[in-house]
């Protein structure tokens, strides 16, 4: 281990001369745009339309649940009531 650190530490001149080449030897290239001394002018983005307000449909589909709210809200409260009642039952005739 201490010779193959020595070997690479003393070989700095090699690691620098490796950096940027790919692995086929060719010099590797960059993304970066090169800077001009005379830019081109952009030219300004377009407005755009204000998208317009979605219309309702005149015939909307059924989903095909008609059954009302109000019975089964007041079946689930009923119950909740029975459960109570016999859970209150229970703790008394243990007491």
């Amino acid at each position: 281990n201490k010779q193959n650190q020595s070997r690479w530490s003393t070989n700095g001149a090699k690691t620098s001369a490796m950096n940027g080449l790919t692995a086929g030897g060719a010099p590797e290239t960059t993304d970066k745009p090169e800077a001009s001394q005379n830019p081109e002018a952009t030219d300004k983005p377009q407005s755009t339309d204000k998208p317009q307000a979605t219309e309702k449909p005149e015939n909307v589909p059924q989903t095909g649940d008609s059954a009302p709210l109000t019975l089964s809200t007041l079946m689930l409260v009923g119950s909740a009531l029975c459960v109570l009642a016999l859970v209150v039952s229970a703790k008394r005739r243990r007491s």
